[in-house]
């Protein structure tokens, strides 16, 4: 049979193409593509090609969305509609007293500082029993109420039934608390 091809012979493109064998005989020359010029009336721009085929997908696309949405209704399958809120009437809020009412459970911490110092790791270190750290304040000088780490008024230390305990003597302004952020 002349059409049949013999099983792991190589081809080349020539020779799908019906061009001639490379290297038959012993005096054929390679043969050498040459690029062909095309005429400059059949050459159109590679933008408006990708304009072409860009405008086809988005035809095809569409076509393939209204398919799919006339298939999904046809089947009974979820239908997109707009959504429409509730308009809702201004309530009232409630007096200032009912909110705090609802915070007057919660527990902070409370602490009082009698001042402050900075100290080096070696001088924390020899630290032991008889020990004095000097603070940054004076004798006698009010000390600090803080109420989640937060200055909220200032007083003097007193002794009440061999507890101490704090006077408060002044209260913070929430002007003056703002400026100490």
């Amino acid at each position: 049979m002349a059409d049949e091809i013999t099983p792991n012979t190589p081809l080349d493109d020539d020779s799908i193409l019906g061009g001639p064998p490379l290297g038959s005989g012993s005096d054929a020359a390679p043969v050498k593509a040459t690029p062909q010029s095309i005429p400059a009336d059949q050459i159109s721009s590679s933008s408006s090609v990708d304009d072409e085929v860009e405008a086809a997908m988005l035809a095809e696309l569409a076509r393939v969305e209204a398919e799919d949405a006339t298939r999904l209704g046809a089947m009974g399958g979820p239908t997109v509609q707009p959504v429409e809120f509730d308009h809702f009437q201004r309530v009232q809020p409630p007096s200032q007293t009912q909110n705090i009412d609802i915070l007057l459970d919660v527990k902070l911490p409370v602490a009082i500082e009698l001042g402050r110092t900075e100290m080096s790791i070696r001088d924390i270190l020899e630290l032991g029993a008889g020990s004095v750290v000097e603070l940054t304040k004076l004798a006698g000088e009010p000390v600090d109420l803080l109420v989640n780490n937060k200055i909220v008024a200032r007083g003097e230390v007193v002794v009440v039934d061999e507890n101490f305990g704090l006077r408060v003597t002044s209260l913070i302004s929430p002007e003056d608390r703002l400026k100490s952020l």
